[in-house]
């Protein structure tokens, strides 16, 4: 048989696609070229949806820029947490040294209620023992609160 699509000796050879009452014959150069066309064409849509280098510059700018506002927007977070959490810790102190002056000062004053000096004597050493219990609680390094009157 010659070299060629065609089942009828003696025929020219096809060069292109022949559609006939046996079917659809081609010969294998036109399969190949349609083959690379198809990956041709696919190739170009596929570089025409890359981005150019000043585009990818531009996008990475933008992410860049968010990405130091999404940090700013953390760091004001992180900044008003820490003034929070202080308020609190220091609303807490001062709890905690009113509770324990008045319980340290409740063990030892015993006062009439018409005795105006030791009612002023309890008062101001109220104040002294809540004074020293907040000092002692905000030091660097915490103390317990004073256990009694004697605490300096």
């Amino acid at each position: 048989m010659a070299a060629h699509d065609s089942k009828y000796p003696g025929e020219a050879k096809a060069r292109t696609i022949r559609v006939d009452g046996s079917g659809v014959s081609m010969n294998w150069r036109n399969i190949v070229i349609g083959v690379l066309t198809v990956i041709g064409g696919i190739g170009g849509y596929t570089g025409f949806s890359f981005v150019t280098e000043g585009q990818l510059d531009a996008r990475m700018a933008d992410e860049q820029k968010a990405r130091k506002d999404g940090d700013a927007a953390i760091q004001k977070e992180v900044v008003g947490l820490t003034v929070r959490v202080a308020s609190v810790q220091q609303v807490q102190q001062m709890d905690i040294s009113y509770r324990e002056a008045r319980r340290v000062v409740g063990e030892q004053f015993d006062c009439r209620g018409d005795d105006e000096g030791c009612l002023q004597r309890k008062e101001l050493e109220l104040e002294r023992i809540r004074r020293l219990n907040m000092a002692r609680l905000q030091a660097d390094k915490p103390e317990p609160p004073c256990s009694d009157l004697s605490c300096r």
